[in-house]
């Protein structure tokens, strides 16, 4: 249509690369908070599936840099330590991208709102940094209410995946 434009958005890599960081193995770029918004897959009128751009991706955006190809780590751990999530970022040289969806491991619902650890591991290094999670600013919900809903879906979630065990258990 003649006209466009272009938005910059989530620019902390190129706002924090240097040349000291350039010249490391490892940087774990500032991640800035997430939200755990809960987006609806459906499709506009056809207009809107033309010509309208992409949302952000869905979860934590996780910015690093590696110096060299390879294959980097990220584990995301909450206050007292425990692992939640794994990725795996099959990295090229310079600023690599993962995105965490703010779930469980093992198709588990939304974590708990907070700050986790994000651990990076690549090159024979490992670096860290703070990721805070935060509610979908459209739902109003006291923070108790919020917590015994992100545990019960837990809860759900484990048999779940014990009946699936037990289901595949029985058919073979």
């Amino acid at each position: 249509h003649s006209r466009g434009i272009w938005i910059l958005d989530h620019m902390n890599a190129l706002r924090e690369l240097t040349p000291a960081v350039a010249a490391r193995p490892l940087h774990l770029f500032r991640m800035r908070a997430a939200e755990q918004i809960r987006y609806r897959d459906a499709l506009g009128h056809v207009g809107d599936v033309f010509y309208t751009g992409e949302n952000p991706p869905k979860g934590a955006i996780i910015d690093l840099w590696l110096k060299d190809a390879g294959a980097a780590t990220v584990t995301i751990h909450e206050a007292g330590g425990a692992e939640v999530a794994r990725l795996t970022v099959n990295g090229k040289p310079g600023v690599n991208r993962a995105i965490w969806d703010l779930h469980y491991a093992n198709n588990g619902p939304f974590v708990h709102l907070g700050t986790y650890e994000v651990r990076v591991a690549a090159a024979g290094t490992t670096v860290t940094g703070r990721l805070e999670v935060r509610e979908d600013p459209r739902i109003r919900v006291a923070p108790a209410v919020r917590r015994a809903h992100t545990e019960t879906m837990r809860r759900l979630a484990t048999l779940r995946n014990e009946t699936r065990a037990l289901g595949a258990s029985i058919a073979a």
